[in-house]
């Protein structure tokens, strides 16, 4: 029998405010950084700087998170096998879980305060609850560990 650390709501909460006040403050870096670099930035509505600026903190999510992946399946080579067992994970998911919960709640707080300027804002939402739903319950249920 595999012995399984359930984390409490407490717990997965603090590590996620921590990366939600990350994320925020990169989205803030991303916007000052196009201001000074892309001349381009400047002649954006406000709007658009804000989608600009998520833009490039959704990419640079989605590199660290893939980073984070091929570091994983390196590392246990038996992840891969999931025959062998198909709640097989790896440790590390209980410190990136809350990196992506810490993204998913500044992207969708974003997508409601454009919520009039930016397309999409619904399925966004809906993709983003759900996401933040079943990730919260891989953690509280003892599934991100092995």
């Amino acid at each position: 029998m595999v012995d399984t650390h359930r984390l409490t709501h407490m717990e997965i909460a603090r590590a996620t405010v921590l990366w939600t006040a990350f994320f925020l403050a990169l989205q803030f870096i991303c916007r000052v950084f196009s201001q000074r670099c892309f001349s381009t930035f400047a002649q954006r509505s406000s709007a658009d700087k804000a989608y600009w600026a998520a833009s490039m903190v959704s990419s640079i999510h989605a590199v660290a998170v893939t980073a984070f992946a091929l570091a994983a399946l390196r590392s246990e080579p038996g992840i891969r096998a999931r025959a062998d067992d198909l709640y097989r994970t790896d440790s590390a998911i209980t410190l990136w879980v809350p990196f992506f919960l810490g993204y998913i709640f500044v992207d969708t707080f974003l997508t409601f305060a454009w919520r009039r300027a930016w397309s999409g804002v619904w399925a966004n939402a809906i993709h983003h609850t759900l996401a933040v739903v079943m990730y919260w319950q891989i953690l509280e249920g003892g599934f991100a560990t092995p």
